[in-house]
């Protein structure tokens, strides 16, 4: 597997608007804004820092 320890850079700032909607980034162009319902992507992103792929899975 080429991610052994996933995670979204520093640089990319990740911030909710409203309640089933956030963002990551804040560059016009490389911003992405996420709907998510569920809070399930919200709660992804925010483990992604660097921990391993089997730490990630037991988490979610």
């Amino acid at each position: 597997m080429k991610f052994h320890c996933p995670r979204i850079k520093e640089i990319y700032p990740i911030y909710k608007l409203h309640d089933n909607l956030f963002r990551v980034g804040s560059q016009i162009g490389i911003t992405t804004e996420i709907s998510d319902e569920d809070d399930k992507m919200w709660s992804l992103v925010n483990i992604l820092d660097g921990r391993t792929i089997n730490d990630v899975v037991d988490i979610i």
